[in-house]
């Protein structure tokens, strides 16, 4: 594996997740941030596996961190809304993915990823799907 490959970590650490191998996943998730500088889409699996590893203030600082960085640059309301299912706030979770889908977000595409085994029983999950031509 080139070193310097960013999306591998991002891949390695969802691997890590599915094994429940935390500090692996934060580990390879930390290694994409620091060598992408910062880009908000490991920032966002790094607060995921935050959580998975029960540690809830750490995944919490992450999201602080993405709304501030929100503040002077784009960041996907996806990618703020997909840390929500892990912490537990169902209700954030559905208000960032609304304004996911009033964006027009490439990244809905992914809702049948991690957050959604998390949330498809909500009816405002099928209730997003039918309005996005999905259901």
């Amino acid at each position: 594996m080139d070193p310097n490959f960013v999306p591998a970590y991002n891949y390695l650490c969802l691997a890590y997740l599915d094994k429940e191998m935390y500090q692996d996943a934060i580990a390879a998730i930390q290694k994409a941030v620091n060598l992408s500088q910062g880009d908000p889409s490991y920032l966002s699996l790094l607060g995921s596996a935050y959580v998975a590893a029960g540690m809830r203030d750490k995944a919490l600082e992450i999201l602080a961190e993405l709304h501030e960085i929100s503040k002077q640059r784009y960041v996907s309301s996806y990618l703020k809304a997909a840390i929500y299912p892990d912490l537990g706030d169902i209700d954030q979770f559905f208000e960032w993915m609304e304004r996911a889908y009033q964006e027009r977000n490439w990244q809905l595409t992914n809702l049948s990823g991690p957050e959604s085994g998390r949330v498809d029983s909500d009816p405002r999950f099928k209730a997003l799907l039918k309005r996005m031509g999905l259901e």
